[in-house]
């Protein structure tokens, strides 16, 4: 068994929330292959991946219970084995229909990664070292957006789109046998809560949901990401058909964003040896709040890219420090329903990030100036979550 906080431990933690990313991003540079082979519409192809993400937000929420009740191992090997039937299912779809519907249930198999991996931290370490850890995560996560599409589009040239589902079946066979030889059960039996899954469910996120201070760290979270989603949503509009970038360098400007978080998130982690949780998120929402003021400023004063470029990579920056610290403090109240807490910060994240994203296209008239704007006001609700967390006392006990 994996000694728990050890580096191979980190290693498998970081393995299990990257695979939801690999599942996004491998498979980016075969979507014109896919529709040109289905005969499909831009449309019906893109709906490959908004299905996805609905099925993530959806399956968390019944996913991290589920890993309360009955532990966080056979929960992590049921999801895999899903993961890598529903990629075996994609690989061989002979519609773009048939893709939609696995896709659906890859995204429900993967989501159990970064809900359970969570829970696995908040089981593991005190609330500063689990704030490090998931620092430490973040970094390496932040690979995935840079690696993913290489290698995606790699095996596409060599063996064609089908073979990166063939891979990522590979890949949650791989975790799922991981998970039930190498890792040990984290949960403890203190922390089981009642039989009767109907009754946890209701139990766990009513408890959850009436916690002022879980909400408050919850959209601290999610208000900030929601300003990260809306420019990554909307950079290929912004970077290509506004400034005029050729396609071909759309991923060297791209590759700020995870280089930007990952400086963030180490930077959280150093800054961690001599600072609280709670400062340090206090810290990276001032940061976004700065820089989130300065985007539409730099843009209507027409800096050019590289202006607008220079705050936005400070406010990832920010994003880097607040989420490893925020999602600490929202797993650091309910450790026995973490698998519920996990999930509810995770679904709030999505829809809040993809809602926020959907107004500011809506509103976009066709320049970065709607980006600008909606990052500027979400980072301000940022703060106003982070200081109602911190001005509300912690919850007692149940």
């Amino acid at each position: 068994m994996i000694h728990p906080r050890s580096l191979p431990f980190l290693a498998l933690l970081a393995a299990l929330v990257a695979l939801g990313g690999l599942a996004i991003d491998m498979y980016l540079p075969a979507l014109p292959t896919i529709g040109a082979e289905f005969a499909a519409a831009p449309d019906r192809v893109q709906l490959t991946m908004s299905i996805y993400l609905l099925g993530s937000a959806a399956g968390q929420i019944i996913i991290g219970p589920l890993s309360d009740r009955f532990g966080r191992r056979p929960v992590l090997i049921g999801g895999f084995l899903l993961f890598a039937a529903a990629s075996l299912g994609a690989m061989s779809a002979g519609s773009v229909d048939a893709l939609i519907a696995w896709r659906l249930l890859q995204s429900v198999g993967a989501a159990v990664g970064g809900v359970v991996a969570v829970a696995v931290v908040r089981d593991s370490y005190p609330l500063e070292g689990a704030a490090r850890t998931v620092a430490h995560l973040s970094t390496v996560i932040g690979l995935s957006p840079a690696l993913a599409p290489f290698i995606g589009g790699l095996l596409l040239e060599i063996f064609g789109w089908r073979s990166i589902f063939a891979a990522l079946a590979v890949s949650g066979l791989a975790l799922a046998g991981t998970v039930a030889f190498g890792l040990g059960e984290t949960r403890t039996d203190g922390a089981r809560p009642p039989a009767n899954m109907l009754a946890q469910l209701l139990h766990s996120y009513a408890t959850l949901l009436r916690d002022r201070r879980f909400m408050a760290y919850v959209l601290c979270v999610s208000f900030a990401f929601a300003g990260l989603f809306t420019f990554i949503a909307g950079s290929s509009y912004a970077v290509i058909g506004h400034w005029g970038v050729p396609p071909a360098r759309f991923g060297l400007v791209f590759a700020v964003l995870p280089v930007a978080f990952m400086v963030g998130a180490q930077l959280g982690a150093v800054l961690g040896r001599w600072l609280t949780v709670t400062h340090l998120l206090t810290g990276g929402v001032l940061l976004c709040c700065a820089a989130g003021l300065a985007l539409p400023a730099l843009y209507l004063l027409d800096g050019g890219l590289v202006a607008f470029m220079l705050p936005l990579a400070s406010y990832i920056v920010g994003v880097g420090i607040i989420l490893p610290q925020g999602i600490a403090c929202v797993m650091a109240d309910h450790p026995q329903m973490a698998g519920a807490a996990s999930a509810v910060a995770g679904c709030a994240q999505l829809a809040l990030s993809a809602s926020v994203a959907a107004i500011a296209a809506a509103l976009s008239d066709g320049t970065p100036l709607a980006i600008a704007v909606t990052m500027a006001l979400v980072a301000p609700a940022a703060l106003v979550a982070e200081r109602v967390a911190a001005l509300t006392r912690r919850p007692q006990p149940a």
